[in-house]
């Protein structure tokens, strides 16, 4: 395995304009440290699916258990997607003024202890606060998984390295729900949040091996309060922040798609946690491989153009069927391709944001995790009123639209000069 992802880094990472077989400033260190921190990397970034997708199998069972209503359960993803979203604004501008070790350090000893807290939950509201923490700890490794690289690489460089770690983090929402459909017959929910603890244990010590990426003569002075004030320019920032909004739109469309999912597949359908598990994965994958696919394009504009344009047809395709044609396979058909043009946008927005937020690439990270998290807030609760087919189907519609429009201006601005 270690050989495998040997050959795929050298292979990508020499390719076309890039001519490196090792990470900026570390030409003394070994290969194996580069494949430890590529997929370290990875990992960081996976952890949407990590508090999200291992315990989305066991949503009916938790309506059950708490004796709340489906949108009440539901709540727990969106206080999550709060405390993912607002805790990069703590995060991003503090890895700026202190470093990223300490952040990762801070940030995963707070996700842990929130995991833990919610394994003695006595009642739902209890367990959306731990939610929220558990949010607020995740979203400091999902920011740096983003900050970090762009510390290192810029340009084409930098959409390259994102993309292979966005296929390597891929294996997390493939395997996520497939394992969580296993263990919720098996543990349930109170087991799969002791895992996740384990997970944040982990990668505490794993985490002992990453070297700091920021340097002190380029870290931001000044007291924390100060440095909050950088988030303005990002946010006056025209071409950053038309990327953050193309983001944040798709990933409308995949929270309302996972909040949904679970309840449409197993209460709607009749399936079992693992085939909803399953069911996921397949979904995930196309995620996976429309990232893939984006190094493809020319311009990384011409990509999220085209994942735009295929959100919405596939998504406007998806509630005509809907409202006449009650079947999960047609449903499943229609969502795996919208997924795929989703995974086309994530990869190319990111790329676009974080190239224009570089000078402060902490902040931006934080306002770009900050934009999809406020969508997902919105969202996940609302898909749960009502006929819950239809009232995801015009989440889905909705928000492909506004990710189209903002794909299409993106696409009008004017090329940016690289920065020093």
């Amino acid at each position: 395995m270690d050989k495998f992802f040997s050959i795929c880094f050298k292979k990508v990472m020499t390719s076309s304009d890039i001519n490196i077989g090792r990470l900026p400033g570390q030409s003394g260190e070994s290969g194996s440290h580069h494949i430890f921190l590529l997929c370290y990397l990875a990992a960081l970034g996976a952890f949407p699916s990590f508090v999200n997708d291992l315990y989305l199998p066991t949503l009916p069972q938790m309506r059950i258990d708490f004796h709340a209503s489906r949108s009440t359960v539901q709540l727990g993803l969106s206080f999550v997607m709060i405390g993912l979203g607002f805790g990069e604004l703590l995060w991003g501008p503090l890895s700026d003024r202190i470093g990223r070790r300490p952040v990762l350090f801070m940030s995963l000893t707070l996700f842990m202890i929130a995991s833990a807290a919610s394994v003695f939950s006595p009642a739902i509201t209890f367990f959306i606060i731990c939610r929220l923490f558990q949010g607020l700890g995740a979203s400091g490794a999902i920011m740096l998984s983003r900050t970090i690289p762009a510390d290192e690489y810029q340009g084409m460089q930098l959409a390259k390295f994102m993309a292979l770690i966005g296929a390597i983090n891929g294996i997390a929402p493939v395997s996520g729900p497939l394992v969580g459909g296993f263990l919720a017959t098996s543990i349930g929910w109170r087991g799969i949040f002791v895992l996740l603890t384990c997970v944040g244990a982990v990668m505490l010590l794993l985490g002992l091996r990453m070297r700091e990426t920021l340097v002190p003569a380029k870290r931001k002075t000044g007291s924390l309060i100060q440095l909050m004030g950088e988030f303005a320019p990002l946010l006056r920032n025209r071409h950053f922040m038309v990327h953050v909004m193309l983001k944040s739109a798709a990933l409308g469309v995949l929270f309302s798609y996972i909040s949904a999912g679970p309840f449409i597949v197993q209460e709607h359908y009749g399936l079992s946690p693992l085939q909803f598990g399953l069911i996921f994965g397949l979904n995930a994958l196309a995620i996976v491989l429309g990232s893939v696919v984006c190094l493809r394009f020319s311009t990384m504009k011409r990509a999220a153009v085209t994942g735009a344009a295929g959100m919405v047809a596939f998504a406007i395709t998806e509630a005509v069927a809907i409202a006449f044609i009650d079947s999960l396979l047609l449903f499943e058909a229609l969502i795996i391709p919208m997924l795929f043009f989703s995974g086309l946008v994530f990869a190319s927005a990111n790329t676009l944001a974080m190239s224009e937020g570089k000078v402060s690439a902490g902040s931006a990270s934080a306002i770009l995790g900050l934009g999809g998290y406020i969508f997902g807030f919105i969202v996940s609760p609302l898909v749960g009123l009502g006929n819950i087919l239809r009232s995801t189907s015009i989440a889905l519609v909705v928000c492909a639209l506004i990710a189209l429009y903002y794909a299409w201006r993106s696409f009008l601005l004017p090329k940016m000069p690289v920065q020093p």
